[in-house]
């Protein structure tokens, strides 16, 4: 994927395939699985993640926390969905013109 400054058609429509696909759904669910054990798993799915909310790729942001929110918040080790969370509030906000920039 490309920088945020400098977004590819091409990085939206592999978003929106995943999205449709709901390819998120088995690796939340092997990551709910894998049980917060320190491994390679783990660290790519925070990796992941991490890179969704640093590039601020709304379309995924908004699909992971309406799709998988319940579940991920359960998840408190480490900040990262926390975290998205809030930036998912954040686009809201400023979509419904509370926020202004």
């Amino acid at each position: 994927m490309t920088s945020k400054f400098s977004p590819s058609p091409q990085d939206e429509f592999y978003n929106r395939y995943i999205i449709k696909g709901n390819l998120f759904a088995p690796v939340v669910d092997a990551f709910v699985r894998n049980g917060g054990r320190y491994n390679l798993l783990d660290s790519a799915v925070l990796e992941m993640f991490e890179f969704i909310k640093m590039e601020d790729i709304k379309s995924l942001c908004t699909h992971v926390v309406e799709s998988f929110g319940p579940t991920l918040d359960k998840i408190t080790y480490v900040q990262t969905f926390k975290a998205l969370k809030l930036r998912f509030v954040f686009l809201n906000l400023f979509n419904l013109g509370f926020l202004q920039t």
